[in-house]
């Protein structure tokens, strides 16, 4: 195999990666069913009441498309995956203050999964735009 031809394809560690951006819509659907849609129902008449459901709904489009972007081996999806997960760390900490607001009634167990999804969001930050920078494969993976 030539060197032009060993980083045409998906492999290696982008495998991992691979696996966590197919998990991440999923995940994404998981929180808008658990939190985000019983804790609007109980605040129907707030008005941070559908900041959560719209967040999410924009996180979820933005999984699918740096999903597409992914497969597609694009040259623009190391930006946009770290912007994924950028953007997941700012939602959890404007949500997570946001939290701090609700009856604790609406709170379903929402502060204890943010600390999580959020210590979660961090290392992933790290590991993965360490590795989406520096990465000959990545490199060269996503060149089209």
């Amino acid at each position: 195999m030539n060197q032009e031809n060993r980083y045409d394809h998906i492999s290696g560690w982008l495998w991992i990666l691979a696996i966590l951006l197919i998990i991440n819509p999923l995940r994404v659907l998981y929180v808008m069913t658990t939190v985000s849609i019983p804790a609007q129902a109980e605040m129907a008449g707030s008005s941070i009441g559908p900041f959560g459901m719209i967040v999410n709904i924009v996180f979820l489009l933005l999984s699918v498309l740096a999903l597409y972007f992914f497969f597609k081996m694009k040259k623009i999806t190391p930006a946009l995956l770290i912007t994924l997960f950028l953007f997941n760390m700012i939602f959890v900490a404007v949500n997570g203050t946001m939290t701090e607001w609700l009856p604790a009634n609406v709170m379903h167990g929402a502060d204890l999964f943010r600390v999580r999804e959020f210590v979660i969001g961090a290392i992933a930050l790290i590991v993965v735009s360490g590795y989406l920078l520096m990465s000959k494969r990545v490199k060269a993976t996503f060149v089209h």
